[in-house]
């Protein structure tokens, strides 16, 4: 994965077991620390980087994937790559590294993702700035971070979800609950986005404010209702349960006085 200027041809890579969002903001966050925010990113026309078509939309537009949400906080505009595009300062570098970078691995003896990247960041990148990149031209149009630029908060994945009656939200399988009404008055049926950043931890998002969410306590289980082991006595007179016994063997009283 690379991310290379167009002005200068500067580049900054690293190799990641797989072209994911993760992945991709993990070099995202190198190249702003390194180099500052640019005025856009060009980047193919992936799912991962434009977005989905939304739902019954009918005018194709495409919802904004968790990269473009990030750089549109980052006041970056996100541009689709042409692929009938001339040659630009990407393809050349990614043409050179299919042919030295291959080379010089089999040279240092990388065998990991990790010593991959180690040869990356000592070898062949400063090589690839020091002759193949320019100076960066005077005009640069690279901009600072900003200090409201939380790139912890920024760089993470970001969903809406809705307020229960109890004060909770669902995420991921989980439920947390929220932070003190009188920090963040939220109505039940409410949405609010939650983000879960790369260390795992959960925040919630209330305008410029981020509170971390803690999982909810469950509610205390009810104490089981036992059956007594006596049975209760039926009110007013005592029951007997053996008036019927012998019953047809006890003589009868004579007919006559039964008539009379």
């Amino acid at each position: 994965m690379a991310m290379v200027d167009e002005a200068s041809g500067r580049a900054l890579a690293r190799f990641a077991a797989e072209n994911s969002t993760p992945e991709n903001f993990r070099l995202l966050e190198m190249y702003l620390r390194n180099f500052g925010r640019p005025l856009s990113f060009r980047t193919p026309r992936l799912s991962l980087y434009r977005g989905n078509p939304r739902n019954g939309g009918g005018s194709g537009e495409a919802g904004h994937s968790q990269i473009r949400r990030a750089l549109a906080e980052l006041d970056i505009e996100w541009r689709g790559a042409d692929p009938a595009s001339p040659a630009d300062s990407a393809s050349r570098f990614f043409a050179h590294a299919k042919r030295e970078l291959k080379r010089g691995l089999v040279q240092a003896g990388a065998r990991t993702i990790a010593e991959a990247n180690r040869y990356l960041e000592r070898t062949y990148l400063p090589a690839w700035n020091s002759h193949m990149a320019s100076p960066p031209p005077a005009c640069n149009a690279h901009r600072p971070l900003l200090a409201p630029h939380d790139l912890n908060a920024i760089l993470s994945e970001v969903e809406r979800r809705a307020v229960s009656a109890q004060r909770t939200i669902q995420f991921h399988g989980a439920t947390y609950a929220l932070p003190d009404p009188r920090k963040a008055p939220l109505a039940a049926g409410s949405h609010v986005d939650v983000e879960e950043r790369r260390d795992g931890s959960v925040f919630l998002r209330f305008g410029a404010s981020r509170f971390a969410l803690e999982l909810a306590t469950p509610a205390p289980a009810q104490p089981e209702i036992k059956a007594s082991p006596h049975p209760r006595k039926p009110h007013g007179r005592a029951f007997n349960p053996h008036w019927m016994d012998n019953f047809f063997k006890r003589p009868a009283a004579p007919l006559w006085r039964l008539l009379k």
